[in-house]
């Protein structure tokens, strides 16, 4: 089992508490805005932070968090020294970097990324409710969104 998210650490937490033994994986284009954020808080010229986002968003997509901090350690320690942001953003992928082996992720077959699934969901839930005729209540569209999904993943229990 896999458990896919924003890499927000409550969650993570209750993830491993209910599926101790799955793979919890942060969401690769999550950790991406952190890159980006973390680029741009470095306070390099916009030219050279669009090459150096570009270069580290390929390292992380290759290899994980761990090469991207390594570089940016290496590489701008002396500007993460001036930038609380940069280092506050550097600290959300070293806290993360064992969710975010992409690389071996991705050779072992898992998921990176929520976007097929939030996708999957949205086209399910529209085919459902939009069907010719249809009006549902807000409520009444999300209970029976609870019932198809257990039905589509093969439960014998209804019962919520």
């Amino acid at each position: 089992m896999q458990c896919l998210a924003d890499g927000e650490v409550a969650l993570e937490r209750s993830f491993k508490d209910a599926f101790p033994s799955a793979v919890f994986t942060n969401d690769f284009c999550h950790a991406c805005e952190h890159a980006n954020a973390l680029v741009k808080a470095l306070g390099l010229e916009a030219e050279d932070a669009s090459r150096e986002f570009r270069f580290i968003r390929g390292l992380l997509y290759r290899l994980g968090a761990e090469s991207l901090i390594r570089r940016v350690e290496n590489r701008y320690a002396e500007l993460l020294e001036k930038s609380e942001t940069a280092r506050s953003e550097l600290g959300y992928f070293i806290k993360r970097k064992e969710n975010m082996r992409y690389g071996r992720l991705r050779k072992e077959g898992y998921y990176i990324g929520t976007g097929h699934v939030e996708a999957a969901a949205r086209v399910l839930v529209i085919r459902r409710c939009k069907q010719a005729g249809m009006r549902w209540r807000h409520q009444n569209a999300i209970h029976m969104s609870a019932i198809h999904a257990q039905y589509r993943s093969n439960r014998q229990n209804y019962a919520g």
